[in-house]
């Protein structure tokens, strides 16, 4: 029984290599690695294309989904702050839902 992997199938070699290739120089290594074959290097083109954007999106899932900071809140007493007031003449009460800017003093 034989106990060693299988050795990768060309695309797969081949897409390895091209991503160790600086990203500025991947289309002329591809040009050449697919030796003309115009069907591999659309497949090639497609993959690396396919995991740019799977990295860009993990990235902004990422970025969404992390805790924000909540820097210098931990200091503030809500207690020592002035009680709203809401200006005379401001018009109509606001709708729900609606939002409303407040300016402290």
């Amino acid at each position: 029984m034989c106990t060693r992997p299988l050795p990768p199938p060309p695309v797969e070699r081949l897409l390895e290599q091209t991503l160790a290739v600086d990203a500025e120089e991947r289309a002329s290594f591809l040009r050449v690695a697919c030796e003309g074959d115009d069907e591999l290097l659309a497949e090639m083109v497609s993959l690396v294309a396919a995991l740019a954007m799977s990295t860009i999106l993990t990235g902004a899932i990422g970025m969404l989904t992390a805790p924000l900071p909540c820097v210098g809140w931990e200091d503030v007493d809500i207690s020592t702050m002035p009680p709203l007031r809401v200006e005379p003449g401001g018009g109509r009460s606001p709708q729900p839902g609606a939002f409303v800017t407040v300016r402290f003093r």
